[in-house]
């Protein structure tokens, strides 16, 4: 989890969090707002890379987007988790709260709030595409 607490910290630096400001846009570019607002969270560090992979739009009624991000960050991936591992279970709910509040910040929420959206999940895959954590800003 260390490298995952740095590598937050460097994210943290490297966006200036806090200083994005809410925007209200039309309807045809809210999918680039999310992807401009996601994109903040792109780095490259000396823990990996976390990099804005895709946003999809999943409803049109709720509104609703899946912004899907790539990693190697090894501190951000799950682990499988046997039955009665609870050590295994930890780490993967440690790695999905910290994911969740890496991705869910209030200027995201605020933006989505703005611009009518009922939920923006965020998503990290692997390299070779397999779900790892997954969070959901309302």
């Amino acid at each position: 989890m260390n490298k995952l607490l740095c590598a937050t910290a460097f994210l943290a630096a490297l966006t200036g969090c806090g200083s994005e400001s809410v925007a209200k846009v039309s309807k045809d570019d809210t999918a680039e707002l999310i992807r401009s607002r996601a994109s903040t969270l792109n780095a490259i560090t000396t823990a990996g890379y976390l990099k804005l992979k895709s946003v999809e739009r999943t409803s049109a009624n709720p509104k609703s987007y899946l912004v899907t991000f790539e990693t190697d960050i090894r501190d951000m991936l799950t682990i499988p988790v046997p039955e009665g591992d609870k050590l295994a279970y930890e780490h993967n709910l440690k790695v999905t709260q910290a994911w969740a509040k890496m991705f869910c910040t209030p200027v995201l929420k605020a933006t989505a709030k703005v611009n009518g959206i009922s939920m923006i999940a965020g998503t990290i895959v692997d390299s070779a595409g397999k779900r790892h954590s997954s969070t959901s800003c309302y």
